[in-house]
């Protein structure tokens, strides 16, 4: 049973979500327990351009900070960022997972986990991070569920080991994060929480039918102008054999030349005969 003050804490930073949402992150809290929540992360290349801008607030934040284990836990992330590869971030992938808050909250740190296969976390396993229940020591009750999504993106650029991380190759990252969106809306949950993205993936499916659907079509047609055009060569090629035999064929010697020419001879041979 969540505490009083955790209930009001997380209503809270719902309210301060909705107004100010985390970029390229949708966190929601299960309708029937607030001490649940789901989040789905989108990777494309906006997503590494505010990573970068996170890096550079990072290092102001940290010439501000004066407690040595606050100091200690973001110098981490910021490491993290500054040596992480960005192949985790595959264009295109949904990744989509849960934090577990403990009835007491903010003052322990909650659990996370993925859902979605993704190439970098084992699935339905906690991850170990500075700011989850792995660290306890280094939590800070003013964080909140914002910073943990901040965090958590910053970790996802990664390649360390850690608890419930897995080594994988870019094209497993690839191949996952395609299948990552149809993943997601088998599952019960994201499709009720996640609706826009269950609509999302709908709307693909219909595109790829459509084009499907239009292939057979277009080879139909192709075949028939291919034997129309066949047809067409048939019937020119008839026409012109008549012709070609006709030009071809020899012309009989006519009789009456026939005829002149042997008067013709007959005449010049019996002028010497007449001189005589």
């Amino acid at each position: 049973m969540a505490e009083k003050s955790c209930v009001k804490r997380l209503q809270k930073e719902y309210r301060a979500l909705c107004k100010e949402p985390v970029s390229h992150v949708v966190a929601r809290p299960s309708p029937s327990d607030i001490l649940e929540w789901h989040f789905s992360a989108l990777a494309d290349d906006a997503l590494k351009t505010e990573l970068r801008k996170v890096k550079r607030l990072l290092g102001k934040m940290l010439a501000f900070l004066k407690d040595d284990c606050e100091i200690m836990c973001w110098r981490e992330v910021k490491e993290h960022l500054l040596q992480g590869n960005s192949d985790f971030l595959v264009i295109g992938g949904y990744y989509y997972g849960k934090i577990k808050f403990p009835p007491e909250y903010p003052y322990k740190p909650p659990g996370i986990i993925m859902i979605t296969p993704n190439g970098r976390f084992m699935t339905q396993k906690k991850i170990c991070l500075s700011m989850s229940d792995f660290h306890p020591e280094s939590w800070n009750p003013m964080w909140s569920v914002s910073s943990i999504l901040t965090g958590l993106l910053s970790f996802m650029t990664d390649n360390s080991p850690t608890t419930g991380s897995v080594n994988t190759t870019a094209a497993d990252k690839r191949r996952l994060a395609k299948d990552s969106l149809a993943f997601n809306c088998k599952n019960a949950a994201f499709r009720k929480l996640f609706p826009e993205y269950v609509e999302r993936h709908d709307q693909e499916l219909h595109s790829e039918q459509h084009v499907s659907s239009q292939a057979p079509q277009e080879d139909k047609s192709r075949a028939k102008l291919e034997k129309h055009c066949d047809s067409s060569v048939e019937d020119v090629k008839r026409v012109d054999a008549p012709k070609d035999e006709r030009r071809n064929r020899k012309q009989p010697f006519p009789t009456w030349m026939m005829l002149l020419l042997v008067s013709i001879f007959g005449v010049v041979m019996a002028l010497p005969l007449l001189q005589l």
